[in-house]
């Protein structure tokens, strides 16, 4: 459970510092497991927003979206190793086939069967664009607009 690898640092006050980080290494490490915000608040005796708040200030994005990403992730791996999708689904941690069907296929851009094949007979467009930050890369509804040619994944 991912509540029992956050234990250790919910034993010292001055570690409650670490929670974000100690929850993030459980949430990779198990990217299966069952996971409550409240649980893992009560561990640290701070409220969940406390803990949802931390956690965004410390990775950007919360608990939930770092589980699903780890999730997605290893079912990618699997599907990559050669696993069935139904195989990789159920290693990664997916309840049913519409979990894989649904955000998987737009996570992965096409369908897991697709992916698993390595893409074939996919065409992907992106489009870039420089921010204050960096820059940008990535798919785009409006890429088919503006990219001056499609590129072929090599996944």
């Amino acid at each position: 459970m991912i509540t029992s690898a956050v234990s250790a640092a919910s034993k010292n006050p001055a570690l409650i510092q670490d929670a974000p980080l100690a929850l993030a290494e459980a949430l990779v490490r198990n990217p299966d497991a069952a996971f409550r915000l409240s649980d893992v608040s009560t561990r640290f005796g701070v409220t969940e927003s406390q803990v949802q708040r931390r956690f965004v200030a410390a990775f950007g994005v919360s608990p939930k979206a770092l589980q699903s990403a780890a999730r997605m992730s290893k079912f990618k791996s699997a599907l990559r190793a050669g696993q069935s999708v139904l195989s990789a689904m159920l290693e990664a941690g997916f309840g049913s086939t519409s979990r894989v069907y649904g955000v998987p296929e737009r996570s992965l851009g096409m369908a897991p069967s697709r992916y698993a094949r390595g893409g074939a007979g996919e065409q992907i467009s992106w489009i870039s664009g420089a921010c204050a930050l960096s820059v940008t890369c990535g798919p785009s509804p409006a890429a088919k607009l503006y990219s001056s040619s499609a590129y072929q994944p090599s996944l």
